[in-house]
């Protein structure tokens, strides 16, 4: 396969040189570094340098004789001055990958610990939390295992609705047989350059193996590993490597790999082949499996409960809903954190009183949590013996009751809030008129993206005179949106011959969480608006209007993943598992055409979104690559091919100036 991958590279470059040679330069370099495996993303990085190395001169040669108004004569193809002796040095280069290196994909991807959660945790799954339970924990005992001629599965597949308990009841299972979890999120992986998918899956597998007995968590595995063929190559290449990891011949004795999905129709066949033992999880069926999962999330607060407040009559609080295990959860702790409130507001009342501070202040402040206390009370809160009433509160002596459950219940709808960010998106960030610098991206908010979603517009500010800095500014950063601001930096860079490594890069994500920080969307719960990986796009774009001065057409929107290669990967919050980007979309008054993610259109489109969509005169057109959103966004440029010639051109008439 690797000869093969060679044989097309050079045939990509021109190169002349014997694929057979080449091939064993770069297995004998790599190996003198002690290289665990050589991979395609090897090869094609050595590729990647020497072509680089031999470019780079003939490209300033060119330029210097156009700038002097030489002839710059007869043609040089880099590719004819490349020898084995540049690959032997390009090999030596590529960064080696052994045990002790990690791929930044592989640390973002990747959570290793040892969990706390025990079986007692877990409430509900009547009839498949047992068999799951003693199936992985004598898995994980390949000693008994052995004795027994038992013969474990290679993985385990949990699926079924979000909140249903498969993440945490593995999480119990490693607890119990104190063991090693790996959580791997399914998305991540994808991320990073070429090649780095499968380095990470392969890394994952091997820190197992040294670490065992471990159980290995793919979370959302169908983000990763759908059909073969029929999305991104990347995928498929991620889904190859996870089965060759399945069926290595490094055995996986007492490593347990475990995937969750809501989505088993769309995984590979392969790979389902694999996962002999497939468990399926539901929302709790009966009053007992309820009951039980009532009772867990309420012994922390046993010795705060009132005399009415027992696990039958919250359950009868919570039947106006049809929650999932991991809702209920939420109810319960957001009545707590209600009752707090008003013991705080009791005791801010209080303080107030006592120390001659303002009582209108406080009352403001705490409006809605003193107006829950004076019902409670039984005392008009604008009369005096409220405020000599409050006096008395503590956490000792104000119980948790079944009106907090009412509560917190009724606050389960984000519809209110969400309508009031789109009211502020509207007022102070979304503009009619086009701006240089100023992108519009899509925001999924919910914990898969599954509620609803958000307009964000993505601002870029560069300074010529800077240092090759990247920046993120404003209440919306962290280390996914700084990568994507990277990323985007460096491949532009890559395709204006380096134009731009001096400007220092400014990027600010403005939504209505600027100065509120984040939006609580569900009790106890706050979403930062903005996902790293889903803006990149949006960046991406942004950054090219401010380094061309083409201004970005208002009535286009867009989300999509970026990688330093310019490619447009896929992301959440655009098909059944979750549709809150395609609800921002529609709710946009301004949007015309949607930009997303080619994987993402044929899901989308198979869905009828499309269809839906364009009925409310928004146009979705897919994208693959930076450049090809660029041309759709930019207003001035029609081709791709006009805006690396706009980028590339400039370059010339740049350095003219500075003459």
């Amino acid at each position: 396969m690797l000869l093969r991958i060679v044989e097309k590279q050079c045939q990509i470059h021109g190169i002349k040189l014997s694929p057979n040679d080449i091939l064993t330069v770069i297995e004998d370099t790599l190996r003198t570094f002690e290289t665990q495996a050589i991979t395609p993303a090897d090869i094609v990085n050595a590729f990647q340098i020497v072509i680089n190395s031999k470019a780079a001169p003939v490209q300033k040669s060119i330029i210097e004789k156009l700038l002097h108004g030489s002839d710059v004569g007869k043609k040089v193809n880099p590719s004819e001055l490349v020898t084995l002796n540049d690959f032997r040095e390009a090999a030596s280069k590529v960064k080696v990958y052994s045990i002790t290196t990690r791929t930044e994909a592989a640390k973002r991807s990747v959570v290793k610990l040892r969990p706390k959660e025990r079986y007692t945790d877990v409430g509900g799954l009547k009839g498949i939390k047992e068999e799951i339970i003693k199936e992985i924990s004598l898995s994980l005992n390949p000693e008994l295992a052995s004795r027994a001629r038992y013969i474990p599965p290679k993985g385990f597949l949990f699926h079924g609705p979000p909140g249903t308990g498969k993440t945490l009841l593995a999480r119990a299972i490693a607890g119990e047989n104190n063991v090693w979890f790996y959580l791997v999120n399914g998305p991540s992986i994808i991320q990073g350059v070429y090649g780095d998918p499968e380095k990470t899956i392969r890394d994952i597998f091997e820190d197992a193996r040294r670490n065992a007995p471990a159980i290995i968590f793919f979370d959302e595995i169908d983000s990763v590993a759908p059909m073969r063929g029929t999305h991104d190559p990347v995928m498929d290449r991620v889904t190859s490597q996870l089965l060759t990891e399945l069926d290595g011949f490094v055995p996986l004795s007492g490593v347990v790999v475990i995937a969750s999905t809501n989505r088993v129709e769309v995984l590979d066949k392969a790979l389902l082949e694999r996962f002999t033992r497939v468990f399926e999880f539901s929302y709790p069926k009966t009053d007992e499996e309820k009951k039980e999962i009532i009772s867990i999330h309420l012994r922390k607060y046993l010795d705060v409960l009132s005399d009415e407040t027992t696990v039958d009559s919250v359950l009868e609080t919570l039947r106006k809903k049809a929650l999932s295990p991991r809702r209920i959860a939420d109810v319960i702790n957001e009545a707590n954190r209600l009752r707090v409130k008003e013991i705080d507001a009791a005791r801010q009342l209080t303080k107030a009183l006592e120390e001659g501070g303002s009582i209108e202040e406080m009352r403001r402040i705490y409006s809605k949590d003193i107006e829950r206390l004076s019902k409670i009370l039984g005392v008009d809160e604008n009369s005096e013996g409220f405020l000599e009433k409050i006096r008395s509160v503590s956490p000792s002596n104000y119980p948790l009751r079944l009106t907090h459950f009412q509560h917190a219940l009724e606050s389960m709808s984000e519809e209110e809030a969400v309508s009031e960010a789109r009211i502020m998106i509207e007022k102070s960030v979304r503009e009619e008129t086009p701006e240089i610098g100023k992108s519009y991206g899509l925001v999924a908010i919910g914990g898969i993206g599954e509620q609803s979603g958000l307009v964000s517009a993505v601002e870029v500010v560069i300074n010529p005179e800077g240092k090759g800095l990247v920046r993120v500014v404003g209440s919306e950063h962290g280390e996914s949106i700084q990568a994507s601001a990277e990323d985007a930096f460096i491949y532009i860079n890559s395709i204006s011959g380096w134009r731009f490594k001096n400007y220092d890069v400014f990027v600010e994500l403005v939504t209505p969480a600027k100065g509120m920080e984040k939006l609580q969307l569900r009790p106890g719960i706050s979403y930062p608006p903005v996902s790293g990986p889903s803006a990149g796009l949006a960046i991406g774009v942004a950054m090219i209007s401010a380094f061309t001065g083409l201004k970005v057409d208002p009535t286009v929107i867009m989300t999509g993943a970026i990688t330093a290669r310019g490619e447009v990967w896929p992301v959440g919050g655009l098909d059944h598992r979750g549709m809150g980007k395609i609800d921002a979309a529609l709710a946009d008054k301004y949007a015309r055409k949607l930009l997303v993610p080619k994987f993402n259109y044929e899901s989308m489109r198979g869905l009828k979104i499309v269809e839906v969509l364009e009925s409310k005169g928004i146009a979705v057109e897919p994208v693959s690559n930076l450049l090809e959103a660029a041309v759709k966004s930019l207003i001035g440029v029609g081709s791709v091919e006009e805006l690396i010639s706009r980028l590339r051109a400039e370059e010339i008439e740049h350095v003219k100036a500075a003459l």
